[in-house]
């Protein structure tokens, strides 16, 4: 049994850690004091009112730190704690802000209702639920699982995984790989050339400026994508997309709004656009490029343009430099025809650049297509239904940021002790209660509030 000292604190409490030579664990209880267990040499310590100064020592730090009452929800997390300066690990549980700087171990933060600070942590770094804002600096591998409330701010890190984002992602400097779910706000990355990004919905607007790669889902804003080695796949877009100096293939959903593409390397393909397109590129030998477009189309094509165009265009065709009519299939090929564009056109094409085909003529569609009424109407109506997505995702972020720990709360209150009143004995009414626990867990799956792999750990906790 190490030294252990006991501090009374009042309704803020603080604790400031420096200079520790061992690890630190950290967990809340229900006293309003702070206890201190040092397993070696006693570090200095001083307190000046609801600050508690710890400073050097030799071996591990154990610390309990207090927690407030929260009307019909359990305790919350009151204490902030500042550390800096550490030789082992940490692990902390029910803290409210959390700043941790140059830890050379591991980190792991549970539960933590507040801001979280992370810079400088050398080991794999761990969050289980945060409540607040995230804001990590000089990490290598960073995971988060039950959800981050608020914004998160990323740079300088190897990778990172994110479950859940309540607000805005910003990323800069990413050298591997970042990978979010579910984000509520923006998403912005700059600066990480050679990293994999992989994105699930995005209530917001996306911005990627220097990647190696994109994959994202639904996207309910603008997306602007700018110098990208590799491929590109998007899902649905509810406003336009940008795209700049993008070297690999372009593959999208449905897009509400206008597109804008220059510079590309690769082909393009993409379900629908329902507003206007411009697209400039190399179409370089073998590469496939396939557009519906609901408005009007301006195509600009290399001088010595190599490829085969089949296009379906309901106005207007011009500067193919032949006498093609309006409304109607036209084959066009320039050079030998090594690579491939399909178009589906509502509204007028224009193609710049190339000069005249080598070849070119008149034929019936190679596919179906139903012009369907109203293309423009379409489009900001798929505007209108995304734009709804980012109210709806940030929710779902700042619930994920506090589920975690309801849920924790709700399973130790169903399974405690009982003191039958009448009696006054102690009953275990373990069977009913775990019974009542195991059927919230499946409402909140159905709900969409737990995903099933949460759902099995809990589950498997009952029944230990």
């Amino acid at each position: 049994m190490g030294q252990q000292q006991l501090f009374p604190v009042g309704r803020h409490p603080r604790v400031s850690i420096e200079d520790l030579a061992g690890s630190l664990e950290v967990w809340g209880w229900e006293e309003n004091s702070i206890a201190v267990e040092a397993a070696g040499e006693l570090p200095e310590i001083s307190q000046e009112q609801d600050l508690l100064k710890i400073r050097g020592g030799v071996g591990d730090l154990t610390l309990r730190i207090p927690l407030g009452s929260r009307f019909l929800g359990g305790s919350k997390a009151i204490t902030d704690l500042y550390v800096r300066r550490l030789s082992g690990h940490v692990s902390i549980e029910k803290a409210r802000d959390v700043v941790l700087s140059e830890i050379s171990g591991g980190t792991r933060l549970s539960h933590c209702e507040g801001d979280l600070v992370l810079e400088a942590i050398q080991e794999p770094a761990e969050v289980l639920a945060c409540g607040a804002d995230l804001r990590a600096r000089r990490l290598g591998t960073l995971r988060v699982r039950h959800g981050v409330g608020g914004k998160v701010q990323l740079s300088e890190l190897e990778e990172a995984d994110i479950d859940h984002i309540g607000d805005d992602l910003e990323v800069r400097q990413v050298r591997r790989r970042c990978e979010a779910g579910n984000v509520g706000g923006d998403c912005r990355f700059e600066e990480s050339a050679e990293a994999a990004l992989s994105l699930g919905n995005v209530g917001g607007d996306l911005r990627v400026v220097q990647a190696q790669r994109l994959y994202a889902n639904n996207i309910g804003g603008d997306v602007f994508i700018q110098v990208l080695a590799g491929e590109v796949e998007l899902g649905n877009i509810g406003g336009d997309l940008s795209g700049v100096a993008l070297a690999g293939p372009l593959r999208l959903g449905h897009v509400g709004g206008d597109v804008d593409l220059r510079e590309m390397g690769g082909g393009v393909e993409a379900s629908a656009i329902g507003g206007n397109l411009s697209l400039a590129g190399t179409f370089p030998a073998g590469s496939y490029t396939r557009l519906r477009v609901g408005g009007d189309a301006r195509i600009i094509l290399p001088e010595q343009a190599n490829l085969k165009i089949e296009a379906v265009v309901s106005g207007s065709i011009s500067g193919a430099n032949v006498p093609v009519p309006d409304g109607g299939a036209v084959s066009l090929t320039y050079g030998d025809g090594a690579a491939t564009m399909e178009l589906q056109v509502g509204g007028d094409l224009s193609l710049r650049g190339a000069g005249a085909p080598a070849t070119w003529g008149l034929r019936r569609p190679s596919w179906s297509w139903s012009w369907g009424p109203a293309w423009d109407q379409w489009g900001r109506q798929l505007g209108r239904e995304f734009a709804s997505v980012g109210e709806e995702l940030g929710r779902l972020g700042r619930e994920l940021g506090r589920e975690a720990s309801e849920v924790a709360r709700e399973l130790r209150r169903r399974r405690s002790w009982r003191i039958d009143l009448t009696g006054g004995d102690c009953t275990h009414e373990r069977g009913s209660e775990s019974a009542e626990a195991r059927a919230a867990i499946l409402r909140m799956v159905a709900e969409g509030r737990l995903s099933p792999e949460e759902a099995d750990l809990l589950l498997r906790g009952l029944e230990n």
